[in-house]
């Protein structure tokens, strides 16, 4: 196993970073409150500047809604999601970077 990549099990999806500079690139990436019935909050740190894209995903993999999609800078970030046209379920927010992509789950309730 390569040595600058940091590979992580939560809520039964392994998850991988790359460590850069000793941290890895999304660890602090959090969707709350969970369950919700109507807005999530995806809260983010981008650690190197470059394509970054955010999504909504049902548990059979379809994308439910494009968050957000283009080149962000170093920084913290939070997007507000209004989830009020979704079915109640169990969705994932996943966040993509070049190499590493990076899942949450929430509940969405009625």
């Amino acid at each position: 196993m390569a040595k600058d990549l940091i590979i992580t099990p939560t809520d039964g999806i392994i998850q991988i970073f790359r460590v850069i500079d000793n941290r890895p690139q999304y660890k602090d990436m959090m969707v709350y409150p969970t369950p919700t019935s109507s807005d999530v909050t995806i809260s983010f740190k981008v650690y190197e500047q470059g394509p970054t894209a955010l999504g909504l995903y049902d548990v059979n993999g379809k994308q439910c809604m494009e968050i957000l999609s283009g080149t962000y800078g170093v920084g913290q970030y939070n997007e507000v999601v209004d989830l009020t046209n979704l079915s109640p379920g169990t969705y994932l927010a996943v966040l993509r970077r070049e190499d590493e992509i990076v899942t949450r789950k929430t509940q969405k309730t009625n």
